[in-house]
């Protein structure tokens, strides 16, 4: 079977020129949980891809050695990020401890939508990793609101349901490994633009004491479903790693059916999906395509006690292309120091800001939290969001 692999990938990559979609009503953003232990050391995994994390970045990780048993597997992984400043939050998280209502944080919430907008966001997933395999279901909430005045205000929301599965597979080349993998990804996402009027709404209700999410009712939705192919590549030696992924071959379809935020969103409280309709709407995630460089420095007899590894990636070059982003947009680069086997110091530059983070992992308890800034804009300095993630695992 193995035979058929290689030459199969390679032809597929040639072919991705062909691909396309046009004609799409609506832009609809890349599967990508915002993972701290990613986030953390400056946003790029395409060439240190390994374990859950390589679901979202480079089906190649799936062939890698991921935990003592070459294999990683997660029961359950909760992670919650902040689109806010991190001298905000304190404040905020004050003002809620002592019982305020969230009307009196309404200055802080205003502040962070003028200066480079807030939002919250979550994800939960289950996942298995290794020997070849990766089958995961993950599921992701994402909110964000912006505008350079509280009166032109607006945002959107985004609720994914993806389940994940894929094989890749190892070559060996001389003093090298190639690592070649790919998956398929089936997603439902439901999807909410928050008009101006909406946010103004929101904050009233919110000053009244009322129900922030009850202005959104009557606000427009969509829902549907889209097929997502991934495919990527690792080529290691020694400490060196190069790697390269595609995601979202020929732009990943969603066809929509309209509703109501109340219909949609608000189902999800009692689990319950939307009911479908005529399709109305198409939504395109367009593809992504990245490289990245590392370097894991063998230890020796010290790596139970340190053990480094960088790496630079070039993110998303399609895309900038296409918006004709800098290339600083694309940058990223970081560096992660396990010391002790069990804990994490990060540290990396996304995009031109500086990232920092941090985790553990005792037993099967994986936690790991990070600080990060990432660019919405056109090149480094337009449109800066910084936000902090937090994440609690079981995993093995």
């Amino acid at each position: 079977m193995r035979r058929y692999v290689l030459p199969g990938i390679i032809c597929l990559f040639l072919a991705l020129p062909v691909f396309g979609q046009s004609g799409t009503a609506l832009d609809s953003p890349p599967f990508r949980p915002m993972s701290p232990r990613i986030w953390g050391q400056g946003g790029g995994y395409t060439a240190i891809a390994e374990g859950y994390e390589s679901l979202f970045t480079n089906p190649a990780g799936y062939a890698l050695e991921s935990g003592k048993k070459g294999r990683s597997i997660t029961l359950m992984g909760l992670n919650s990020w902040f689109y806010t400043r991190p001298d905000y939050v304190l404040p905020f998280t004050y003002q809620l401890s002592q019982g305020a209502d969230l009307a009196d944080s309404v200055d802080i919430i205003t502040d962070q939508i003028t200066a480079g907008g807030f939002g919250i966001g979550t994800s939960a997933g289950m996942g298995y990793v290794g020997n070849g395999l990766g089958l995961g279901f993950i599921t992701v909430l994402d909110s964000y609101l912006y505008g350079q005045s509280l009166l032109g205000a607006e945002g959107e929301i985004h609720a994914t349901f993806a389940f994940i599965g894929g094989l890749a597979f190892s070559f060996q080349m001389g003093g090298s490994t190639l690592y070649l993998g790919g998956d398929v990804r089936p997603m439902l996402r439901m999807y909410a633009p928050i008009e101006n009027s909406a946010v103004l709404g929101m904050l009233t209700s919110l000053v009244q004491g009322g129900s922030i999410l009850s202005a959104l009712n009557d606000e427009p939705s969509y829902s549907g479903i889209g097929l997502a192919v991934d495919v990527g590549a690792l080529l290691t030696y020694r400490g060196l790693s190069f790697g390269l992924s595609m995601r979202d071959i020929g732009g990943t379809s969603f066809k929509y059916h309209t509703g109501t935020y109340g219909e949609d969103f608000g189902g999800l409280l009692s689990a319950r999906l939307p009911e479908g309709g005529p399709i109305d709407t198409l939504a395109v995630t367009p593809m992504d395509l990245s490289i990245g460089l590392a370097y894991n420095p063998v230890m020796s007899k010290l790596g139970w006690l340190i053990d480094p590894s960088v790496y630079v990636e070039v993110q998303d070059i399609t895309g900038a292309v296409r918006e004709n982003r800098s290339f600083w947009t694309m940058l990223h680069g970081g560096t992660e120091v396990k010391l002790l086997s069990f804990f994490n110091l990060r540290a990396g530059i996304s995009q031109g800001y500086l990232t920092f983070g941090g985790g553990f992992k005792l037993l099967i308890l994986d936690l790991n939290a990070a600080i990060f800034t990432r660019e919405l804009g056109l090149y480094s300095g337009d449109r800066p969001n910084t936000g902090i993630a937090i994440e609690a695992a079981l995993r093995f």
